[in-house]
C-alpha cells in the first residue's frame, strides 16, 4: 500500500527528528536507506522502492527561551522496480515539507506535505495510459502544551494516475 510506504517513511523521519533533537543545537542531517514494497495504484503492479531518506533538522533557541526544531525531508536516488515485469520507475519530482515545533514537541504544529511523481522508464507501449502516478498527501497535526493532539488531519488526492 502506498499509504503504508509513505507513512513508514514519515515515521522514520520523525524518529530521525527525535534523534536530532537530542544531539544538541545546530543543523543535523540524517540519511537512512530504505527498501519498501508497495503497489502502483493505477495498474496494480507490485513494486519495490529503494532510495535514501534524508532528514535535515535545524535546532535553534528562540527568544521565548524554548528550543525550536525545523526539519525538511527529501528522497535521494529513489526508484522502484516491479519484480515480475521488471519495469522501473523513477521519481521525477518531489515536494516534501517537514515540521516546526518546540524541543519537547508540546506545543507543536506538524505539516508533512508530500507529492512524489513516479514515472515508468523504458515505455514499450504495453501500457498505453496511466502507468505513471503520484503519491500526494498532506498530514497536519497540532499538539497543545499538555502534549494532547488537538487537530489531526490527513488529505489525499484521488486522481493520481497520469
Amino acid at each position: 500500500m502506498r499509504a503504508r510506504f509513505i507513512l513508514g517513511i514519515v515515521g522514520a523521519a520523525a524518529a530521525a527528528l527525535t534523534l536530532a533533537a537530542g544531539a544538541g543545537a545546530g543543523p543535523v542531517q540524517t540519511r537512512m536507506p530504505f527498501t519498501e514494497p508497495f503497489d502502483n495504484p493505477c495498474t496494480g503492479e507490485a513494486l519495490v522502492a529503494t532510495g535514501t531518506l534524508v532528514v535535515t533538522s535545524d535546532i535553534t533557541l528562540g527568544t521565548d527561551g524554548k528550543t525550536h526544531i525545523h526539519s525538511n525531508v527529501r528522497f535521494d536516488g529513489t526508484s522502484a522496480t516491479a519484480p515480475v515485469s521488471h519495469h522501473k520507475y523513477v521519481v521525477q519530482e518531489q515536494t516534501l515539507d517537514g515540521e516546526n515545533s518546540d524541543g519537547d514537541a508540546a506545543p507543536s504544529t506538524t505539516h508533512f506535505k508530500v507529492k512524489i511523481h513516479w514515472v515508468r522508464t523504458g515505455e514499450d507501449g504495453a501500457l498505453i495510459d496511466d502507468d505513471d502516478f503520484y503519491d500526494w498527501f498532506h498530514i497536519h497535526m497540532t499538539v497543545n502544551a499538555n502534549g494532547v493532539p488537538t487537530s489531526v488531519n490527513m488529505d489525499t488526492e484521488d486522481d493520481v494516475c497520469r
